[in-house]
């Protein structure tokens, strides 16, 4: 079987949540971080027959977009996958899957108070601001009644600061941090939604991918703290 570069830009986004992943039989890929703070789920247009685990998943990927092994075949057996293309051949093997993290449970989205949608340029100002700044955290505030996300440094409150107005606030104060480094998203647009139970919600719009990224302990909707 061949394997798209859409389905590779997935699993090389996938890799930097978990550098391992288990690909079950079907057509949805799921990974979930060591810590458990970060879930993504995907659903590709392969359908693998096999259930495997790859440890490596960066090794693999190098290994499949190698200029010996870039648009070749694909043959997924009980304890290896061969790769193959003109007179070249690797054989891959499996990992045992206890050896990886995978997601053991879907996510239940609690009903969401703030939502906005998020441009990659967006994404791409965030990151940057981040780095040009050394700033780690990413807060959603309210601000003006505007909903306004500020890379800062949450411990210091003479931190410089970064602002992006994205949509219009409910009325009511909230704080809800992320760790920038937290934020492994693939290119594109996305709707955002965020509970005050400290749990958010990136939908993709043009890809049927998305991703549950814990909110920061520390974050704040209205009176209440999020345990």
């Amino acid at each position: 079987m061949k394997i798209t570069k859409q389905t590779f830009d997935i699993l090389k986004n996938f890799s930097t949540i978990n550098t391992g992943i288990v690909v079950n039989s079907g057509s949805e890929l799921k990974t979930i971080s060591n810590q458990k703070n970060i879930f993504a789920k995907t659903k590709v247009v392969e359908v693998f027959e096999t259930e495997f685990a790859i440890y490596d998943l960066i090794e693999f990927l190098n290994l499949a977009n190698s200029s010996v092994f870039f648009g070749g075949d694909y043959q997924f057996n009980d304890d290896s996958v061969i790769l193959s293309k003109d007179k070249d051949k690797s054989t891959y093997f499996y990992a045992d899957q206890s050896t990886i993290v995978i997601p053991t449970k879907e996510v239940s989205m609690p009903d969401p108070e703030i939502q906005f949608s998020l441009t990659e340029n967006s994404i791409s100002k965030i990151t940057q601001m981040a780095s040009i700044l050394g700033k780690p955290d990413l807060a959603v505030r309210n601000v003006a009644n505007s909903i306004t996300l500020s890379v800062l440094d949450k411990r210091d409150t003479s931190s410089n600061i970064y602002d992006l107005e994205v949509g219009d606030g409910n009325g009511v104060d909230f704080n809800m941090y992320f760790r920038v480094e937290n934020l492994k998203l693939l290119k594109g647009n996305y709707n955002v939604s965020i509970s005050s139970d400290g749990i958010s919600h990136f939908i993709h719009d043009d890809l049927n991918l998305e991703y549950w990224i814990a909110l920061e302990p520390d974050s704040t909707y209205g009176d209440n703290e999020n345990a």
